[in-house]
């Protein structure tokens, strides 16, 4: 199924939660813990700038297992900040029920990220009720925390080059994350104008697609390429779907649709473009002479 127009990007759901400045601080405390899937390619690249090329070369997420997050009584939130750079964890105490899984990641990641200290970290928690033949998140594939025009030199932003990757420990329930384990060919594109995600679209194979396991924590980069799944039911009532996605980043996600979290100092985000309303697909077959490479 290939999702080729993006004019409902912004309709993704997006609640209002208000929270209050009461709750939990901590700091992990770097303990050591065995490192899972020690050789998956996640762990070379964690703090190399991001790398368009590295699609070329599939990896599974790092799964962490069955993960069992009891009885969650937590109000949905995007994006909602959680950790500044040299700062502690900071969690609004209606996200309470999350705090053994936020403090569990917390740890992990402090023992495998060196930088840990220089990252935000954001939290996303979003349960909803999916009707049949709709999707629960973004429908096309995708990588989170790709690095399009807004870095890179030439570019009126504040990023002028590419920076450390982000990557996210991502947990949902039944169905799971659909992902498409096979190289992507995207290097040619002129990332100012082509879509890579609509290249996605149309290069993934469908017998390359697998499932996660859902319940269980996986860790994604953004060269794993995955998608939401179409939801199927026979009830009248959709499905009802559970996402969690833990992420941690060199730079700030400055969306102004962010949960507000009330226990930081008070701040707003501008309003802007999602820039990938504004990209168009490539719409030529690939050059794979420029890969070093003949189509059999």
């Amino acid at each position: 199924m290939t999702y080729a127009n993006y004019t409902e990007v912004s309709a993704i759901r997006y609640t209002d939660a208000e929270l209050s400045a009461e709750g939990e601080t901590f700091s992990p405390r770097g303990l050591w813990t065995p490192r899972i899937n020690p050789n998956n390619p996640l762990y070379r690249t964690l703090l190399d700038p991001f790398d368009v090329e590295q699609y070329l070369y599939p990896r599974p997420p790092v799964d962490m297992g069955n993960w069992d997050i009891g009885s969650v009584t937590t109000p949905n939130v995007l994006r909602l900040p959680i950790k500044n750079p040299e700062g502690a964890y900071h969690i609004p105490k209606e996200l309470s029920s999350l705090f053994p899984l936020i403090k569990r990641v917390a740890n992990y990641e402090m023992n495998i990220n060196p930088r840990h200290a220089e990252t935000f970290c954001h939290i996303t928690y979003d349960v909803s009720q999916v009707g049949n033949g709709e999707y629960h998140r973004f429908p096309g594939f995708h990588g989170d925390g790709f690095q399009g025009a807004k870095f890179g030199p030439h570019q009126n932003t504040k990023h002028k080059e590419k920076i450390a990757i982000e990557h996210s420990y991502i947990l949902v329930t039944d169905p799971g994350t659909e992902l498409c384990l096979q190289p992507f060919f995207v290097t040619h594109l002129d990332e100012s104008k082509h879509s890579e995600f609509l290249e996605f679209d149309a290069q993934a194979e469908e017998v390359n697609i697998f499932l996660t396991i859902p319940g269980h924590m996986y860790i994604f980069d953004p060269y794993i390429v995955h998608r939401s799944p179409v939801i199927v039911t026979d009830s009248k009532w959709g499905k009802r779907r559970t996402f969690i996605r833990i992420t941690y980043t060199f730079s700030e996600l400055e969306h102004p649709k962010n949960t507000v979290n009330p226990m930081f100092e008070p701040y707003e985000y501008e309003d802007r473009i999602d820039i990938r309303e504004n990209l168009a697909k490539f719409g030529f077959e690939v050059p794979f002479h420029l890969y070093g490479l003949l189509k059999k």
